[in-house]
């Protein structure tokens, strides 16, 4: 008997597989994970041609959508089209080294330093591109190098590599050490070796220039050649106009070479941890940058900023003007939902195309599990990967997902959500906002008045109020606009809460 259950379970196969799929289609959520498919699971929304062009022609646009809506998704897609179209597309996603406030010289170092790192991996695939400048601009580049470029590792190098090049290849850097250096050397290639600026310079060629005039076009006396990297980055600092000039400076150099454009793009703003996702950190790491219309108006690159919709408003009451740069807000369709999932499914199936309905014992669920992801690409696939997971403990060798273990699963996803993530813009806490959420599913209505308040926790008139206030603020409830008069009714617009509510479940977890 022994023999038999080890046979069994040697020959037993995956959930996946009796679901009939190559391999688990939930297991990822982001974009960040999924990049080496994303390509073949990426639904393009409408407006994807139009924003395209805008970025090839030199318009800088604004990206707005709550976490989770497929904007680093959309960011990584145009990234791909954009490089099939001859323009630079540069993607930042790390600020660890900017200030939360005054930072616009910081920011648009950034941009330099990323430009520059994405140029010069591109150089060192394709070094017949420097054939078409001219010595004063391979000089200019040069001192953009020395001055701009900052050492970083083998494996560094190697991932910026990867990202413009979309493919890896295998021991480049060992090439580049024994081909393009002026003399060859023998090294041991590992993580550990820095590529720095006077690597790259030998590697590509460039003159090692010490042009001690370069700047005075910009600054009079502007001298830099004997300053230390840390000084150098001090005094660039000093000035935001040479900054923007010499990133301009830079944005040429790259059409010289052929290239329509550059695109650059600051994307996970709302998930730098020093910001603490609150909205007024947000609003005061970008408003300066975002205030400089002639740097978003430039033809010589396109600026992507990819921006909580919340975010939005407070930026346009700091004078951000958001009417003038084509916003565009991503929010998806129920339908659009169900062609994400669709093309996801057909993606990891054995046999196309999948039937999404055979997935499960009801028939009419996934309309259920549609809504609960609140128009949320990320959301839905979070919900189905809670779904697998139920079924996988409770009989991993079924074929569809068990009707117990679906409603159980969206017990456990409402319940365990991270709803702190989605309200970004408040100064509570996450126990702030699990205690106003509790507050909501002891009530037990989806739609109920202040004296409910009043009648479940014994509050008074103006303390009830004070809390519905409170919900209001965090978008938890909307005012009933089909009450005439009378008292004021209020609507749960969540419907991961609505659903928690109607399975009569009173609280997510006791507030300690």
């Amino acid at each position: 008997e022994v023999m038999f259950l080890l046979g069994r379970r040697l020959y037993m196969s995956e959930l996946y597989q009796n679901l009939g799929f190559r391999e688990n289609p939930f297991s990822r959520f982001s974009a960040e994970e999924e990049i080496e498919y994303l390509e073949k699971i990426y639904i393009q929304p409408r407006y994807f041609q139009t924003l395209m062009t805008d970025l090839i022609n030199g318009s800088s646009r604004f990206i707005f959508g709550e976490r989770g809506s497929g904007k680093s998704a959309l960011i990584l897609e145009l990234c791909r089209e954009l490089s099939k179209r001859n323009v630079l597309p540069v993607l930042i996603d790390k600020y660890d080294d900017i200030p939360l406030e005054n930072n616009d010289k910081h920011l648009l170092l950034l941009i330099i330093r990323s430009i520059l790192t994405n140029f010069v991996v591109l150089l060192t695939k394709n070094p017949v591109y420097l054939r078409k400048l001219n010595k004063y601009q391979k000089e200019k580049l040069s001192i953009f190098i020395r001055d701009f470029y900052r050492s970083i590792s083998k494996s560094e190098f190697e991932d910026a590599y990867n990202k413009v090049t979309r493919y890896k290849s295998k021991n480049f850097i060992k090439k580049i050490l024994n081909v393009f250096l002026n003399k060859p050397i023998n090294i041991t290639i590992s993580s550990g070796i820095e590529i720095g600026s006077d690597f790259i310079r030998k590697s590509l060629n460039l003159p090692k220039s010490d042009n001690v005039d370069f700047y005075k076009s910009y600054i009079p006396e502007f001298r830099i050649e004997v300053l230390s990297q840390e000084e150098k980055e001090e005094k660039f600092l000093q000035s935001y106009k040479l900054l923007k000039d010499i990133l301009f400076e830079l944005t040429q150099l790259i059409k010289s070479v052929g290239f329509k454009n550059t695109v650059v793009f600051l994307d996970r703003i709302d998930e730098f941890r020093a910001l603490d996702g609150k909205i007024n950190n947000m609003v005061q790491f970008t408003e300066q940058i975002l205030r400089d219309t002639d740097l978003l108006y430039s033809k010589h690159l396109s600026l992507v900023f990819s921006i909580w919709t919340e975010v939005k408003q407070r930026l346009n009451e700091k004078g951000v003007r958001f009417d003038k740069f084509k916003p565009i807000d991503i929010t998806w369709t129920n339908e659009d939902i169900l062609r994400v999932l669709n093309k996801r499914l057909n993606h990891f199936s054995i046999v196309e195309p999948y039937n999404v309905d055979n997935l499960f014992e009801r028939k009419d669920e996934l309309s259920s599990l549609i809504e609960l992801s609140n128009k949320s690409p990320r959301d839905l696939i979070r919900l189905f990967s809670t779904i697998y997971d139920e079924q996988s403990t409770t009989d991993s060798n079924s074929n569809y997902f068990q009707e117990i273990c679906v409603t159980q699963a969206k017990i456990k996803y409402c319940k365990d959500y991270d709803y702190y993530s989605i309200f970004p813009s408040k100064m509570g806490t996450r126990e702030d906002i699990i205690s106003i959420i509790n507050k909501i599913l002891r009530v037990g209505r989806t739609q109920f008045r202040s004296t409910d308040l009043v009648n479940e926790f014994k509050f008074s008139t103006q303390s009830a109020n004070n809390y519905i206030k409170i919900m209001k603020d965090y978008g938890l409830i909307i005012d009933n606009d089909q009450i005439a008069s009378g008292t004021k009714e209020y609507i749960v617009v969540d419907p991961k809460i609505k659903y928690l509510i109607n399975r009569r479940i009173k609280v997510l977890r006791e507030i300690s």
